[in-house]
């Protein structure tokens, strides 16, 4: 026995799946047919050698759900796992800004690639995240092609055409980083095989010495700065001059500071093309469209996706698109407003998701019982003479996977037949679905990063409705729309900035203040992971944004509770949008804008109070290296324990945020958010 109490547990409460990547079992055949049709049209795009310069999937791919609960994002998760090590798997949530909405897409995709290829046990091993293993595997290529044309160690080709798991050792191999460190500073050598590339019809839209001077930084560099700096470019970002010139990105490809924004999306656009370009060398990336009813907010979003699955599907090579949804926001939300040319583009027929048979059903609750090591006579109590599980089936023929965990659920607390109603059933309050919410993030440190249609979902339309506050939106001289607030005499205006150059603070931070006297405030959230603004190496700006930062410059520096608390909304909001929980996207946003009342006053109440400071404790907690090693020994001990005891047993007392996020950085400890509780479980190790 553990110290979970059997009665609190309840095996089948959770029944969202937020992240696909933390899918780790499916239920044997189980919409295996549309797994299967995504499967091969990867292998599809993998038949052709290496480089595929033109390999083209011919269409993208929609699978339609017959309504939510029938597991699409489950699906999503499903092909990350059956596909590693195969494809790069990239999940595209939402873009809220049609004007951006490819340097939206171009962050997501380049935060996806930060993430390890979690589902291979050499990038296990190696510690390598899939943008290593992208750098690693086309790198390699392009340097092996070159030494073939000219007759190069045939040993030494044949290592570099090993799977890119294997050539991260390569780090430490002497002779081979020092051909590499030569090289990249040889122009004659960059140009040979620059006049390769063009020879074989790759062109990419950067040149190709900045794409492998990047990479290069990327997978072999141990300078953080620099690596960032790399990211930075990657997403089309600014970066300083001396850090441009240590990677050894061309003058042309540095981009603008004062770019327009139409520019800076169609520079995205071009940087995702790339990408799939460079992917010829390695493996196919699988980009998936999930939570598309978001998208059936209003008609410009919804023709801004069709216009996006057009561009990818005629441009990108090296890819394939999918795309999930329910059949009626597809119908009535999606499809209304795609131009014709955007419909065909996606492949015929569609996939479809199946509901669950008897005997996928009596797996899935077989599977759920076995992960919480329950007492055996429960266990008997729940399965009785198995007559239930017919009549359950026989009365709902199309039974997805969530209605089926909801009559099990059912019949866990109360014994009844699981196809009747439970008479004391009730939603789950608003509350406590929140923090659930806040759980779930909490135990997502990695994705704790910058998420600006996060932001910009917030200010625009969450915002909406909040007491005392007008929202509208107004165009910055960069051709960008802001959301704006009117509250009282002074107005808000929101931008979205998650680079580090000095020039372009420094232009926010005096046009700033040329709006000072006119009662208008620049508002800029940004990120923990983010450098604090302004960096102490700034001469020039330094002073200027200071003194912005006193009179109409408000950088909203989040920090960890709060940036959780305001993701977990944005969550919570989209399962409600795509109608996973009980309450309609309305009551969800009417009680967000109640709960997040202190965010809202920490922007209105501005200087007067300073946004996302949390208090300090008054006894600091332990560090983070003690909370892990005392977390994992007592998880050890114990197997399973709700959050509430483990956080008793811990020492200095630590908030369940902090330790959430320990658990989300151990990998042998899962997290179970139920609605009522949050349990925490040891895996064994295989």
């Amino acid at each position: 026995m553990t110290d979970l109490q059997e009665p609190f547990i309840d095996p089948f409460a959770d029944d969202i799946v937020n992240d696909p990547r933390g899918v780790d079992y499916s239920v044997p055949g189980l919409n295996e047919a549309a797994a299967n049709s995504v499967i091969a049209a990867i292998d599809a795009l993998r038949h052709d050698p290496r480089p595929r310069i033109h390999t083209r999937s011919p269409k993208a791919l929609l699978v339609l759900s017959p309504r939510a609960g029938f597991g699409k994002s489950h699906l999503i998760g499903t092909l990350f796992k059956r596909l590693s090590g195969r494809a790069t798997l990239v999940n595209i949530r939402p873009f809220e800004d049609t004007d951006t909405r490819w340097k939206s897409i171009l962050m997501r995709l380049v935060q996806e690639l930060t993430f390890p290829d979690r589902h291979t046990a050499a990038g296990d091993a190696t510690g390598a995240d899939q943008l290593e293993l992208f750098a690693h595997g086309a790198l390699s290529q392009v340097v092996a092609d070159m030494l073939e044309a000219i007759g190069g160690n045939a040993r030494t080709i044949a290592v570099l055409r090993r799977p890119a798991s294997e050539l991260v050792a390569l780090r430490d191999h002497g002779p081979w980083l020092g051909y590499l460190r030569r090289n990249m500073d040889n122009r004659g050598w960059l140009g040979q095989v620059a006049q390769r590339l063009a020879r074989s019809g790759m062109r990419l839209n950067a040149a190709p010495v900045t794409w492998l001077r990047v990479l290069y930084r990327y997978a072999y560099g141990d300078d953080w700065e620099l690596r960032q700096a790399c990211l930075d470019w990657l997403q089309c970002e600014p970066i300083d001059e001396e850090l441009a010139d240590a990677i050894g990105i061309k003058a042309a490809d540095r981009g603008r500071v004062d770019a327009s924004a139409g520019h800076l999306n169609d520079r995205a656009k071009a940087r995702v093309l790339d990408l799939c370009r460079l992917a010829g060398f390695y493996r196919p990336f699988l980009i998936c469209f999930d939570q598309t009813e978001t998208y059936g907010k209003s008609p410009e979003l919804a023709r801004a996706l069709g216009t996006v699955i057009t561009d990818l599907t005629d441009e990108a090579v090296n890819q394939l698109t999918l795309l999930t949804a329910n059949v009626d926001p597809w119908e009535k939300r999606l499809r209304l407003h795609w131009e014709e040319a955007s419909r065909d583009r996606l492949a015929m027929p569609y996939l479809f998701l199946e509901g669950v048979t008897i005997p996928q059903a009596r797996e899935l609750a077989a599977h759920r019982l076995a992960v919480f090591d329950l007492p055996e006579a429960r266990r008997r109590a729940f399965w009785g003479d198995g007559r239930w599980l017919e009549g359950l089936s026989r009365d709902n023929p199309q039974m997805s996977v969530r209605m089926f965990l909801n009559a099990c659920s059912r019949r866990w607390h109360h014994g009844a037949d699981a196809a009747a109603p439970d008479p004391d059933a009730g939603r789950v309050p608003l509350q406590t679905l929140f923090e659930r919410y806040v759980d779930e993030v909490s135990a997502k440190p990695r994705r704790l990063v910058y998420d600006r249609d996060a932001f910009y979902w917030l200010v625009n339309e969450l915002a909406r409705g909040v007491a005392g506050i007008s929202v509208d939106r107004v165009r910055a001289k960069s051709g960008e729309q802001l959301p704006r607030w009117r509250h009282d005499e002074t107005r808000f205006v929101f931008g979205f900035e998650s680079g580090n150059h000095w020039k372009r603070w420094h232009t926010i931070a005096r046009t700033a203040m040329a709006g000072a006297g006119r009662h208008r405030v620049l508002v800029y959230p940004r990120t923990p992971e983010l450098p604090r603004i302004p960096k102490p190496t700034w001469k020039v700006a330094q002073a200027d944004i200071e003194q912005a930062r006193r009179s109409s410059l408000l950088i909203l520096e989040l920090d960890r509770r709060v940036l959780v608390r305001l993701y977990a909304a944005h969550e919570f909001h989209a399962d409600a949008l795509q109608g996973d929980i009980e309450w309609s996207p309305e009551e969800v946003a009417d009680f967000l804008r109640h709960a997040l009342d202190d965010f809202w006053q920490s922007i209105l109440g501005w200087p007067r109070q300073a946004p996302g400071e949390a208090p300090q404790p008054e006894s600091p907690p332990p560090p983070t290296g003690e909370l892990q090693r005392a977390l994992v020994n007592i998880m050890r001990a114990k197997k399973f324990l709700s959050l509430e005891e483990v956080i008793e047993r811990l020492p200095g007392a630590p908030d369940r945020e902090a330790v959430l996020g320990i658990c989300g950085e151990t990998a042998r400890i899962k997290v179970h958010t139920h609605p009522n509780m949050t349990v925490l479980q040891w895996q064994s190790a295989g």
